[in-house]
């Protein structure tokens, strides 16, 4: 059944009936909202994830194969692809099935990311473990990095596409994110869409980083016992923003036929909002870095 949530707010659908897209990454959280926000607009959606329905957690699977669901009941296409990102013959076969069922590649939204252990979230670089290292570039930054090179061949063949990488925190000169590694792992993500929208400037292809902003995610309301709605309405979360948010986002970037004119950027969702016309599912606009 489609969630409501979908088309509350201020939020025109743009038409993607035609897309084809892959998001990595979209068991939950962010992913997942990017993903059925992409079928809401009629979209075919690869969807990845190591999440698979048997890791059934409450009534939510956080699974691939349920994210896929929610996609086709909004009104696309749903595919569910579970697979490791780290391993490149998984992420080759991907993009290898895609070309074959459908020749072509819109849209790939780099979404995989592993954080490593949560208590040393703020730890001094000295206290940094190294397995947070090896989780934000071995899977992550890498992960990135081999996913857009299998995902590259059809888009250069048709000469157009969008690629999207996505982080919840900025990491540039103005701001440092949470500790040394993540800052580090941002700047690698940020500078890959800068070098890559120079790169393929040429063959048509746009390459950009949107910053997802502080999510509202199934995880975050479990422990604070509030569903989405009860949080957006609490004065602690106010300037928080649903997964469906970012999607928003993504697919007016994929929608617009001049979006060329954004490769190379770090777009905050915000930002995005404002320029397209859309909000959140609450009807608010969160803020973001040089807005009002």
């Amino acid at each position: 059944m489609q969630d409501p949530d979908l088309l509350r707010g201020t939020w025109a659908p743009p038409g993607l009936h035609e897309a084809i897209a892959c998001v990595t990454g979209a068991s939950y959280g962010a992913g997942r909202g990017i993903a059925e926000v992409l079928g809401k607009c009629g979209a075919t959606v690869y969807v990845t994830g190591r999440s698979k329905r048997r890791r059934a957690s409450g009534q939510h699977s956080w699974s691939v194969e349920e994210t896929a669901e929610l996609v086709t009941a909004a009104g696309g296409t749903g595919v569910a692809v579970a697979l490791d990102h780290t391993s490149e013959d998984s992420v080759s076969e991907l993009f290898r099935r895609i070309a074959m069922e459908h020749s072509r590649l819109d849209l790939l939204v780099n979404n995989v990311w592993q954080w490593g252990p949560k208590q040393t979230d703020l730890s001094p670089t000295w206290e940094q473990p190294l397995a947070r290292w090896d989780a934000m570039f071995g899977v992550g930054v890498r992960s990135h990095f081999v996913t857009t090179r299998h995902a590259l061949p059809p888009m250069i063949e048709a000469g157009r596409g969008l690629i999207v990488f996505t982080h919840e925190r900025p990491g540039d000169a103005k701001h440092f994110a949470q500790n040394i590694v993540v800052d580090s792992a941002v700047a690698a993500t940020r500078r890959m869409a800068e070098y890559l929208a120079h790169e393929l400037a040429p063959h048509g292809i746009a390459a950009l980083l949107v910053y997802l902003g502080w999510i509202r995610s199934v995880n975050m309301g479990m422990g604070f016992r509030l569903d989405d709605s009860g949080m957006s309405q609490d004065d602690f979360f106010r300037l928080t923003q649903s997964t469906y948010f970012i999607g928003r986002a993504i697919a007016s970037l994929a929608a617009d036929p001049q979006v060329i004119r954004h490769a190379g950027r770090t777009l905050y969702a915000g930002e995005v909002a404002v320029e397209y016309g859309f909000t959140d599912v609450d009807g608010r606009r969160p803020r973001y870095e040089g807005g009002e």
